[in-house]
């Protein structure tokens, strides 16, 4: 028998399926499409948990990918692939929320994005204790994610 133990997600009062939800907290700066839910403190308390057990792995992915695009190892070449700019301009649309995502996808928003989510890493509960005591790990799937998933 597997037990997994979970909180229900459920629509808070007032919001619905089609409802449009903003705010000034940095996920209305990194998401397009909320699932279920805007975040609550405690969603940001577990992420920031998550955070913490796979910020080493993730930096090592991440600078893995951004060195092989550095034009060479000076420190000029490493820290512009590190400041994250846009490759052009940004295409408006109809959505004011995607326009300013869009917007905002430089930096480690879009290192995470880029070298992580849309190469097929995800944040998952480890498989099997480590010795590092983590309960989160980051682990490369197969299958890739669309540009919708990283964006909700």
């Amino acid at each position: 028998t597997l037990l997994v133990t979970a909180r229900e997600i459920k629509y808070p009062d007032g919001i619905g399926p089609g409802s449009q939800v903003s705010g000034s907290a940095g996920e209305f700066f990194r998401y397009k499409h909320v699932f279920v839910k805007p975040p609550d403190d405690e969603d940001r308390i577990e992420s920031l948990k998550m955070a913490e057990d796979v910020k080493c792995k993730a930096c090592e992915v991440l600078l893995g990918h951004l060195l092989k695009r550095a034009e060479s190892l000076t420190e000029d070449h490493i820290l512009d692939q590190l400041d994250g700019e846009l490759d052009g301009p940004v295409v408006l649309g109809d959505s004011a929320q995607e326009n300013r995502v869009n917007q905002n996808r430089k930096g480690c928003n879009k290192h995470f994005k880029d070298e992580l989510l849309l190469r097929g890493w995800h944040v998952r509960r480890c498989a099997e204790e480590n010795e590092h005591g983590r309960t989160w790990c980051l682990e490369q799937s197969d299958k890739l994610p669309s540009e919708r998933d990283v964006d909700t």
